[in-house]
């Protein structure tokens, strides 16, 4: 649901990005959900001039995008890129150039080594150490997240949050989906969300090399803003 994920967009927003949140049809599959990423970026970008009365006309900049998505949107924004690099999908509005940040919250696998594969492109993988659907581990080939990481071949980053549920990266009246000890709420969630994605986005799209210090630097000696300190 496109409105659940206001706690990353609305943040991004106030430190001057263009946030677009759309509907995304994840059905029947990955392949659904990456048009879906790719049609909206488009249609974002091809009618900037009437959308809202033309507020954003002149705005964007879309030599600058990047593409987030979580479950089965976190694969398909890497089979969205997959498909601008290979030229199955072109659009006379973004290239692959423009595409500066993928990032995968708890993916899937569904498609494989081929299909799903952030290349030469900056990725970020999130995954959730208590997520009782998507959990990374071995026994399930279709959700081992790191896998997508592995074939990541830009500058890329792994950000494990333990404690984390699947349903916790999003804002919705649902269940987290978690299993196990030291469960982080959606709040403390959203909280370690901001301080690491703000940050990437702030390098990669805005170049501004000073916040490599928030995602590099070890815990022990550099916490971000508002993370929890319990003793989970």
């Amino acid at each position: 649901n496109y409105q659940w994920y206001d706690h990353i967009g609305y943040h991004l927003a106030s430190w001057g990005c263009i946030v677009m949140s759309h509907t995304n049809n994840t059905m029947p599959g990955i392949a659904t959900a990456s048009t879906t990423t790719l049609t909206n970026t488009e249609y974002l970008l091809a009618n900037q001039a009437t959308l809202l009365g033309g507020v954003l006309n002149g705005k964007i900049d879309r030599t600058r995008i990047a593409w987030v998505g979580h479950s089965r949107g976190a694969e398909g924004v890497a089979y969205a890129h997959t498909r601008v690099r290979t030229g199955n999908f072109v659009s006379p509005q973004f290239s692959l150039s423009d595409i500066k940040l993928v990032s995968s919250i708890a993916p899937t696998d569904f498609l494989g080594p081929n299909s799903s594969a952030a290349i030469g492109v900056p990725y970020s993988l999130w995954t959730g150490g208590a997520d009782a659907d998507v959990n990374g581990c071995a026994d399930c080939d279709l959700c081992q997240t790191f896998q997508l990481h592995e074939r990541a071949t830009a500058e890329r980053y792994s950000i494990s949050l333990h404690g984390a549920g699947h349903g916790a990266f999003h804002n919705g009246a649902t269940s987290t989906v978690a299993a196990g000890p030291c469960q982080l709420t959606r709040v403390e969630t959203h909280s370690v969300m901001k301080a690491h994605l703000l940050p990437m986005v702030k390098l990669h799209l805005f170049g501004e090399e000073v916040a490599r210090e928030c995602l590099w630097r070890h815990w022990s000696g550099f916490r971000g803003f508002s993370l929890p300190t319990t003793s989970c």
